[in-house]
């Protein structure tokens, strides 16, 4: 499994390898944010979990680079929550997809679950009626399905909307790195076009904090489920930073509907407001 997992999947296969229900290998990062591609070890694995991008970095793993060196009956399971909406969807040799509805401006508590190749031989996770063709019993919430369906039909309208912001996060990162000494995390892999994390190691957390809630600015401060976390995430700690960098990590997401002007004057409030330089 990669070290770029969401929390709600990462923890409950650690803790599976922790119970000895199963044998877990982490797979190591380079500094840079690409994975470490080891032959030996992608090769000998019965189950192989890659997300499609990483929730707090945008980090995309390079599934082409991997994909080689496993066995074709590897299951392969990729969870592209975080970039269903934004760009296109894993190779078909993927085998299990999962996607949150919550992502794509539907609501929470709806997804879905592709199952295709080695996919389709996996058994019932658990039992009861016989909804989903006996594969996942329990009674769905149409509403949310409805919803879910909905938002679905403007993914494209949505992955076109964030091609362009590939530019404005580029220009974002170069401008902040003119004035303030900066860490744009992932910045040698390839990321989302809308999501930048960027350390901003000189700055004290806290603080950092309090001024981009006073001045309006609304940004995340590790994952959006963790809140104001005091350490940095299970990733982050991989990524070679050092403590200052890892707590000031600061998660700047544009949506489909965000505009140059808003980027801008994000810009501005950082430059002027919230960081602790001259320009």
């Amino acid at each position: 499994m990669s070290p770029l997992e969401h929390p709600s999947l990462l923890k409950p296969v650690m803790e599976a390898h922790h119970l000895g229900h199963i044998s877990l290998s982490i797979m190591a990062l380079h500094p840079d944010g690409n994975l470490v591609v080891a032959p030996d070890e992608l090769i000998s694995c019965d189950v192989l979990i890659v997300c499609q991008a990483h929730n707090e970095t945008g980090i995309m793993p390079d599934l082409l680079a991997i994909l080689p060196f496993i066995r074709p009956e590897t299951l392969v399971m990729c969870d592209m929550s975080q970039g269903f909406a934004r760009v296109l969807p894993p190779l078909a040799r993927v085998d299990v997809l999962t996607f949150s509805a919550q992502k794509m401006g539907g609501f929470a508590g709806a997804g879905g679950l592709v199952l295709r190749g080695n996919g389709k031989t996996l058994p019932p996770p658990w039992l009861g009626g016989g909804q989903e063709r006996g594969f996942r019993p329990g009674t769905e919430s149409l509403l949310l399905i409805a919803a879910c369906g909905e938002a679905a039909k403007y993914v494209k309208e949505s992955r076109a909307c964030h091609e362009v912001q590939a530019l404005w996060r580029d220009n974002f990162e170069r401008e902040l790195a003119q004035v303030a000494p900066i860490k744009i995390v992932g910045k040698g892999a390839v990321r989302l076009p809308n999501t930048s994390a960027i350390s901003f190691y000189k700055e004290d957390p806290d603080a950092l904090r309090i001024a981009c809630d006073l001045y309006g600015l609304s940004v995340g401060f590790g994952a959006a489920c963790s809140g104001l976390a005091p350490e940095g995430s299970f990733a982050l700690k991989r990524l070679s930073l050092t403590q200052a960098e890892e707590k000031t990590c600061v998660r700047f997401s544009f949506g489909p509907h965000t505009t140059e002007e808003e980027v801008q004057e994000a810009l501005r409030r950082l430059k002027g407001k919230i960081l602790s330089v001259k320009t």
